[in-house]
């Protein structure tokens, strides 16, 4: 029994995950990337009366209550930036380099393995928590402050690091590559907390569940997020607190036995592509469903052969993103959910008091970062994955220049491209109909403009993503480094212009005019003055919103093309030809 005991408590693993993670400079460059954004974010959103000395002390004092509540939330959302990251590889990266087996074959049982590497992520996780105590010490130093919060942020803080650990281990469990656990945590993830709360209010909007049973499911699907859950216990009886507590608790060793489950049945899966299995499988269920319905077939597998473009037909002939049939499939999965909930938004017209289709542009925002992610996964991977599977030295002894081998993988990615626009211009067009119907866009030329700052976004920012991760991939080596960096940098471009314009705006003396501007530096900021149509009261010149939708082509259409070109000035360079 003691030696039983002692080798419970040994923990070997452990102490080598936290050994190498400490030696590693990727860890010191993530945690001061995290003190960075932390500590920006804080002192951008914090307001101004705190610390400019306007308002008497006695106005200030009370005011911690409203700063922790700022802090709690960006804790919130670092651990849904940042946990996803570490925990992605404890699992995924022991197959990519066939060292599981050999981790399978020590004295430690599969459940060891399991919380030792759960473990490994979740220590360096929560000192990235504890970081953020100096500035708990500065919100509760100003007062207002009560133990029943302070409890409750940490109690909810702890259970989303448990649950999401735990989310993102039993990816790591499943998937053959890190970058497939770390874009399946975010996919699960999505699942996982808006799944349950989507289909009980689809349920009701198809009046298949009564009200007062809907708002009930909404209520027990809540009890999942801990934040949520904790909230809903204060000031209960013991036996509610545990009832309300025990979704979100039991989920944690819940989702730990299903990365124990897939740690033994997922050991040995070979390396390939995920999709290509899948999509191999549903062409068997349609070939035998298709005999039922005479055969017949839209579109056919034809046998071709490389000519001009060598590099661009093998991407669209051999991989399973390029063929067409695979992407009409993609397309009807999303379009058909898409075109469903636009004529589920859209009826009656309802909108609110400035005549804004807000569900409509909710679904807009969903539909983009999708594409956005998709886009820029598939472009950062196009030129690592060839170093990964060791087929870029053979690309490279063929009579092919660099740039004309760059071009061609860039025009491949435009089939996916198409594919992501054409859900967009879809709930774009409904949304401009709408709200053309509801109100005042017919005056000021709002729903031409609408249209055209809509293709600005299509037509220029989407390929900007598309070259600035193949700009990424082409100086990366690892998949999971390019896809964490190139979402980096995107996120990075789209807040930092406005986090920047609102520190000047609330801490200096710059003028408005300049600060609105600097926001405009942001592909964020065009989308949003759309959808709110507020592009006619951001006027550039007059009361036209034409200066802003020139302005915002005329940037991202430059920078699109430096960066294109600095993807083919350097090519031979990064593929050290």
């Amino acid at each position: 029994m003691i030696l039983r005991l002692r080798r419970w408590f040994a923990f070997p693993l452990l102490a080598k995950e936290l050994a190498e993670a400490a030696a590693r400079r990727r860890t010191f460059v993530i945690r001061i990337v995290y003190v960075v954004l932390l500590y920006g974010a804080f002192a951008i959103m914090v307001p101004d009366e705190v610390f400019s000395g306007e308002l008497p002390i006695s106005r200030v004092l009370g005011m911690g209550s409203e700063m922790f509540d700022i802090l709690f939330a960006l804790q919130l959302g670092g651990i849904a930036l940042f946990l996803p990251a570490l925990m992605a590889g404890r699992i995924a990266l022991e197959k990519e380099r066939d060292s599981l087996v050999l981790l399978l074959l020590t004295e430690l049982r599969p459940m060891q393995i399991i919380l030792q590497k759960y473990l490994g992520a979740l220590l360096p996780m929560l000192s990235f928590l504890l970081l953020a105590l100096p500035l708990a010490a500065i919100t509760y130093s100003l007062g207002g402050l009560t133990g029943a919060k302070i409890l409750h942020a940490v109690a909810s803080t702890l259970l989303v690091t448990l649950q999401i650990g735990a989310l993102a281990l039993v990816c790591s469990a499943w998937c053959r590559s890190t970058a497939g656990a770390f874009l399946g945590t975010y996919f699960v993830g999505a699942l996982f907390y808006a799944g349950p709360p989507l289909a009980v209010e689809f349920l009701h909007e198809l009046h298949l569940l009564s009200r007062r049973n809907s708002l009930q499911g909404l209520h027990d699907a809540a009890l999942l997020l801990p934040p949520v859950a904790v909230a809903m216990a204060q000031g209960s009886s013991w036996p509610k607190v545990l009832l309300y507590l025990a979704p979100s608790v039991l989920s944690v060793p819940i989702l730990l036995g299903l990365a124990r489950f897939f740690l033994i049945r997922r050991a040995f899966v070979p390396a390939g592509s995920f999709s290509l299995r899948l999509f191999r499988r549903i062409d068997k269920i349609m070939q035998r469903a298709n005999r039922f319905v005479g055969d017949v077939t839209l579109i056919r597998d034809k046998v071709s052969f490389p000519t001009d473009a060598p590099i661009y037909w093998r991407e669209t002939a051999r991989r399973t993103l390029g063929k067409v049939h695979y992407l009409i499939r993609i397309l009807v999965v999303v379009e058909i959910p898409t075109v469903m909930l636009c004529g589920l938004f859209s009826g009656g017209f309802e909108t609110n008091y400035q005549g804004e289709a807000e569900e409509l542009s909710m679904l807009l925002a969903f539909l983009m970062c999708l594409a956005v992610l998709g886009i820029s996964v598939q472009a950062a991977n196009t030129v690592v994955t060839e170093r990964v599977q060791q087929t870029l030295e053979v690309l490279l002894t063929t009579p092919l220049t660099a740039r004309t081998i760059v071009l061609e993988k860039a025009r491949a990615l435009r089939r996916l491209m198409i594919v992501a626009i054409i859900p967009l211009i879809t709930v774009m067009g409904v949304e401009c109909w709408i709200e053309h119907s509801s109100r005042h866009l017919r005056e000021k030329d709002s729903s031409l403009a609408y249209l055209a700052s809509a293709a600005t976004t299509l037509g220029i920012l989407l390929p900007m993503v598309s070259w600035l991760s193949l700009w990424i991939g082409l100086q990366v080596r690892t998949r999971i480094r390019a896809i964490i960096t190139a979402l980096a940098i995107i996120v990075s471009w789209c807040f930092l212009p406005i986090g920047i314009a609102t520190f000047f705006m609330v801490r200096t003396d710059v003028s408005g005019w300049v600060a609105e501007r600097i926001t405009l530096l942001s592909p964020l900021t065009a989308g949003l003055l759309n959808e709110y149509s507020d592009i006619h009261e951001f006027a550039w010149t007059g009361d036209s919103p034409w200066g802003v939708i020139l302005f915002t082509a005329t940037f991202f259409g430059a920078a699109t093309l430096l960066i294109r070109r600095d993807v083919l000035q350097n090519a031979d360079r990064w593929l050290r030809r």
